[in-house]
């Protein structure tokens, strides 16, 4: 159970819910954590990733040591499933919640709640009355953004939108004016072709995310978002950031750019400097062609990074990344694509490598498997793509024991795979696609006892 700290006000009775006949009580935090559900819309299957950013950026999840605070915020919502106040919608292959969402009998309790304790005020329909409460967090759901041009915002920390009429570029330069205390601006999937310039006067700004909207570029004036610790441009048209990106030294997650297993990632390009982000825990996806690339050395100043992902690595950048990967102690997410399909990686040079590392994705030709990934006991997914390799990469990885998925998509030039007895134990799901020389895949007794899922695709 999440441990009660009396001297912070978390007092038992904050809200209390009849729930399958069970009075269950939930104190603070808890209550702002479950309050918070009634920003989206019904029946809304929520990404974890995307909640427990919102949480972070509204400041309901306290550091505690040794554990960031994604991991604690985590650990809260771990906790409201187990008490049947949330519900997990989506898991991966190792059980972990991906997707959750809260039954429309919790909804309608904490909804009613929320707006009698103006802790969250809902907009359902264009022609609602907001009130004279002064309003603190603000969701528009299948609303147009411009009925709210003659309220007053003065007060309002968070502002979401959702929902088909989803226009920003409705909003006036004046009404982002009124929006001085704001916080939190999640903007994704706006009806947006324009970064909106005037968020950049939102001085306590610290969450912005414009995620899948058609904007193409980020102002220089981005600089003046000191306190943004989330930047979210994840589905959009951004390829290139301005050098003054480097001046918010809070971030602690930088997220651009987008992945397709079909096709090369399409990152976003950073001047020199981004070594100065020390706070970084995300950065995904950045392009390593810079002028001088320095890029990825820099990296390597980033000690506190979990998920890495970049592209356009060419041969010659292989050791710079490998000694940025070895001071990444707490790495667990690595996303590496080649300059293109012919270029190699050369990733050879790791001998400490992170043992944290559970995911791993390599874009690009390999001439072996890199002896390092054959350590990594963490490791439970893996994904190759345009490796070509010449020999059967299964003998490397086959005892990694912690191995759930294997993707391998042109990975392997030979005519025969085969899955040797008692190898792969916990394997639950593999692909093999555009492996166009395979003739034969023999899976021998006693391989592969957990498969779940088998995908064999040819072009």
């Amino acid at each position: 159970m999440i441990p009660l700290n009396l001297n912070q006000e978390i007092l038992l009775v904050a809200l209390s819910i009849e729930f399958y006949g069970q009075v269950i009580i939930v104190c603070r935090p808890i209550s702002s954590l479950v309050s918070y559900f009634c920003n989206f819309p019904e029946d809304y299957s929520i990404k974890c990733g995307r909640l427990i950013h919102l949480w972070v950026a509204e400041r309901f999840i306290e550091q505690k040591r040794v554990k960031t605070l994604e991991q604690v915020a985590y650990e809260y919502l771990d906790e409201l499933i187990q008490m049947s106040l949330v519900q997990a919608s989506r898991w991966d292959l190792d059980g972990r919640v991906r997707s959750c969402r809260v039954s429309n009998l919790v909804r309608g309790f904490i909804l009613s709640e929320s707006m009698k304790d103006n802790f969250f005020t809902v907009v359902r329909r264009q022609h609602t009355s907001l009130g004279g409460e002064k309003i603190c967090r603000l969701s528009l759901h299948n609303c147009s953004p411009s009925i709210l041009q003659s309220k007053d915002l003065s007060y309002l920390r968070t502002f979401s939108l959702f929902g088909r009429d989803n226009r920003i570029e409705s909003l006036t330069r004046s009404f982002f004016r009124k929006f001085r205390l704001l916080t939190v601006l999640d903007l994704e999937n706006a009806a947006s072709h324009h970064f909106p310039e005037e968020a950049v006067k939102l001085n306590l700004l610290s969450y912005l995310s414009l995620r899948n909207t058609k904007i193409e570029s980020v102002p220089k004036s981005i600089k003046k978002l000191r306190n943004l610790i989330i930047l979210d441009l994840r589905k959009t048209h951004v390829t290139i950031f301005p050098m003054e990106i480097v001046e918010l030294r809070k971030l602690i997650y930088l997220l651009v750019g987008d992945r397709d297993i079909y096709q090369a990632a399409v990152g976003a390009q950073l001047s020199s400097g981004i070594g100065c982000l020390t706070m970084l825990e995300k950065l995904s996806l950045i392009k390593a062609n810079d002028k001088n690339r320095s890029i990825v050395k820099e990296l390597g100043n980033l000690i506190r990074m979990r998920k890495l992902g970049i592209t356009e690595l060419k041969v010659e950048d292989g050791k710079n990344l490998c000694a940025s990967i070895e001071k990444m102690v707490h790495l667990c997410s690595l996303y590496v694509n080649s300059a293109s399909k012919e270029e190699y990686l050369d990733l050879n040079y790791v001998t400490n490598s992170p043992q944290l590392i559970n995911s791993l994705i390599l874009g690009g030709r390999l001439e072996e498997i890199p002896a390092w990934i054959c350590k990594l006991n963490s490791l439970s997914k893996i994904e190759l793509k345009w490796s070509k390799l010449q020999n059967s990469p299964l003998e490397a990885i086959q005892a990694l024991p912690s191995l759930k998925e294997l993707h391998l998509y042109d990975a392997y030039t030979g005519t025969v795979m085969e899955f040797s007895a008692e190898c792969f134990l916990g394997l639950k799901m593999l692909e093999i696609e555009q492996c166009n020389r395979l003739s034969k895949v023999v899976i021998q007794e006693r391989a592969l006892p957990k498969l779940q899922k088998l995908t064999i695709k040819k072009m």
